[in-house]
């Protein structure tokens, strides 16, 4: 019985062109071979997670400032959990995947252009700004009207300006990280 943390691959040592390997009876056992990975594919993951730490603490510091009601962590987990007091762990679990998955869109578009590091921010910054006004259209005219609780119901100007903001930050942020690191997303899907 073999236990194997993270991803293995077990094939017997003939499919690979190697001399079985044999327990102390003399049988034959399969060998266990590390499943090949190409790192450099979590890249945009990792750095949509940096980004959305940024952008949440962006967007955190304008409602503990009371400039706008922009606690986006609370008002995603609250469409699930329909109250406050729960609505964290669900909240930030959604928003972190998501600007995880949003990560490869941006870079995909940041791969269009010559990679460099001013290049990748202002591709970054200006996804961000598109993705900010799609948010901020959707939260005020669909989301804030149907939301369960009555405190995000009121998604004015303020708050659309602040989700605007965030994902500006979002969008260079990650655009620096891809253009720091030189990832190429298109170039390695080709």
């Amino acid at each position: 019985m073999l236990d194997a943390v993270g991803f293995f691959l077990l094939h017997s040592a003939p499919e690979r062109g190697l001399e079985p390997l044999k327990d102390r009876g003399g049988e034959s056992v399969p060998r266990l071979f590390l499943m090949e990975v190409n790192m450099d594919y979590l890249i945009p993951a990792v750095a949509g997670l940096v980004a959305t730490i940024f952008m949440s603490a962006f967007m955190s510091g304008v409602t503990r400032f009371r400039l706008a009601n922009a606690d986006m962590i609370h008002a995603i987990g609250s469409l699930f959990t329909k109250e406050k007091a729960n609505a964290t762990v669900p909240g930030l679990l959604v928003h972190l995947f998501s600007g995880m998955g949003f990560a490869y869109l941006y870079a995909a578009a940041i791969s269009i252009f010559p990679i460099s590091l001013l290049a990748s921010l202002c591709v970054g910054a200006m996804m961000g700004g598109f993705h900010g006004i799609a948010v901020a259209f959707v939260l005020v005219a669909l989301v804030a009207e149907n939301h369960p609780l009555q405190e995000f119901r009121d998604a004015g100007g303020q708050v659309s300006v602040s989700h605007f903001l965030g994902h500006v930050i979002y969008g260079a942020i990650l655009g620096s990280v891809i253009g720091f690191t030189g990832f190429d997303l298109l170039a390695r899907l080709r």
